[in-house]
């Protein structure tokens, strides 16, 4: 009996199985987080059980993630929904990136910007937003 066909299947079947394992089925990665307000601009990383991320949040807020060093185009963006959460999706090659700049603006918020790791599983974004208090000039000025 030739068992060469049902070796090459058993194999074939284990390195399947294998990369499903290692998340190489999903090509992608999740990155959720919230703003919340602050007396200054600040992007950090915490814990998914971090109390802070239940603060009521900012809505309406524009989160991108963008490559270091690039103002330009963003890997990936999401609007902060009205209790100031958010997802955004990376591909896993984006994801790979490592560290990113994290910008959140807003009409109601002063633009902050932060250099991040892309958080893994467990972690998520907290950006702290100050908001806007007067006119652009006034608020240049604090």
């Amino acid at each position: 009996m030739n068992t060469r066909p049902i070796f090459a299947l058993l194999v074939s079947l284990l390195f399947a199985v294998m990369m499903t394992g290692v998340g190489c089925a999903s090509n992608s990665r999740t990155v959720h987080g919230r703003v919340i307000a602050g007396k200054a601009g600040v992007v950090t990383l915490v814990d998914a059980k971090d109390p802070r991320l239940d603060n009521p949040g900012i809505g309406g807020v524009l989160v991108r993630i963008m490559r270091p060093g690039s103002s330009i185009t963003p890997m990936a963006e999401a609007t902060a929904g009205t209790d100031g959460t958010f997802s955004i999706k990376l591909t896993e090659r984006q994801a790979m990136v490592g560290r990113v700049e994290v910008v959140a603006s807003g009409a109601d918020i002063l633009t902050c910007r932060g250099s991040v790791y892309v958080p893994g599983d467990g972690r998520r974004l907290l950006i702290f937003a100050e908001p806007r208090r007067g006119t652009a000039a006034e608020d240049r000025a604090r």
